[in-house]
């Protein structure tokens, strides 16, 4: 990972992966951020965001909460920026039907619309830009409470999958959400339907695949004390730095 950026009380970093699309000889750049915030985000003032961002960060009332909404609009614009060339002063987050992020960018006259996903957890914000011919998910978790893991649901052979490889529930509860955003809905399915019938431990992640979503697979590793996850096309290879 490069060393983090810092402006106006958030440091972040842009690394940048690529996605091998194997029957096509094709790569894509994808951009994955990693955006801490260090001070209170002046809201009224942000470069960062426009009058969209600030009007629907007014609408939430909890302050903490306009705080992280703020950070992910930071973040998922410097991935986009990062990804596209573009300055953030030209990118627009909005929301779509299924309250999945919709990009926009202004004089933007490439083929390619870039997408993003993105998720906040505290002062951390996580985001991918992609080119929209992926479609990509990807979630960030803290530890889960031991009440919460408790009550999760999970298959016979996911127990047995986190059990032999040792693998704690917050990462399983980290893959679903990132799942979700790939597929780009507001709903959570129920737990059999995104069951994991693979699992496989690496030395610094996990990989895996799903019952019902046999298109996909999954990354995930550990961030800080922060879970992260990515669920993208079986059909495409992840190609780290």
């Amino acid at each position: 990972m490069s060393e983090f950026n810092k402006i106006d009380g958030i440091k972040y970093d842009n690394e940048k992966l690529r996605l091998f699309l194997k029957e096509q000889n094709e790569y894509y750049d994808v951009i994955l951020n990693y955006s801490h915030k260090e001070a209170e985000i002046d809201i009224s003032n942000a470069k960062y965001l426009d009058e969209e961002d600030t009007a629907y960060i007014r609408r939430h009332k909890n302050p903490k909460l306009q705080q992280e909404i703020a950070l992910g609009r930071f973040s998922a614009k410097t991935a986009v920026s990062a990804l596209i060339d573009k300055s953030v002063e030209n990118i627009n987050i909005t929301k779509g039907v299924f309250n999945q992020p919709v990009v926009r960018v202004r004089n933007h006259g490439e083929d390619m619309n870039p997408q993003v996903s993105l998720s906040h957890c505290g002062n951390i914000a996580v985001s991918l830009a992609y080119p929209d011919k992926l479609i990509i998910g990807i979630d960030i978790e803290e530890q889960l409470g031991e009440a919460k893991a408790d009550g999760m649901k999970l298959s016979e052979n996911e127990k047995v999958l986190l059990t032999t490889n040792n693998v704690e529930k917050t990462y399983l509860w980290t893959i679903r959400e990132a799942l979700i955003k790939c597929l780009k809905v507001s709903v959570f399915f129920s737990s059999d339907v995104m069951e994991i019938t693979e699992l496989v431990c690496e030395e610094r992640c996990i990989k895996g695949s799903f019952k019902n979503f046999s298109q996909y697979v999954f990354k995930a590793w550990k961030y800080n004390e922060f879970f992260v996850a990515i669920v993208y096309p079986r059909r495409t290879e992840l190609l780290d730095n």
